[in-house]
């Protein structure tokens, strides 16, 4: 119980990376951390901080930064790579894998997840408008 609300060391770790790295490793630290963070922003929201600027404006970018990078995770995650390309990467670059496909496997497959990626995000900078 964290501040009289359930809270497991699970749900805490899907922050971990928004944590200092100093508490990643400490579980009882993490909940004291959470503890004081849940009861400074009860006295932000108290004081409807995120109504006001620059809170409201830092929230607005905050929330657009976490929604990319589940966007770029999503991408990610989603991301279906035909075992014949993967061989077809390997035949065309087997100087680079020494070891053979399956020890390369998964650098074969990040490298041409990456390029896909770059080229996602190529699109996506492509559709950006700014006017002046």
């Amino acid at each position: 119980m964290v501040n009289g609300k359930t809270v497991s060391l699970a749900d805490l770790q899907n922050l971990a990376g928004a944590l200092p790295q100093q508490l990643r490793d400490k579980p009882d630290e993490v909940f004291r951390y959470y503890g004081f963070i849940d009861r400074m922003a009860a006295k932000g929201e108290a004081a409807k901080l995120a109504e006001q600027s620059p809170y409201k404006e830092q929230l607005e970018l905050a929330r657009k930064q976490v929604m990319a990078q589940a966007a770029m995770d999503r991408f990610y995650k989603d991301l279906t790579i035909p075992e014949d390309e993967l061989k077809k990467y390997y035949e065309d670059h087997k100087a680079d894998f020494v070891d053979g496909f399956q020890e390369g496997r998964a650098k074969i497959w990040r490298t041409i997840a990456d390029a896909r990626f770059a080229a996602w995000m190529g699109e996506l900078r492509k559709s950006v408008t700014v006017t002046k």
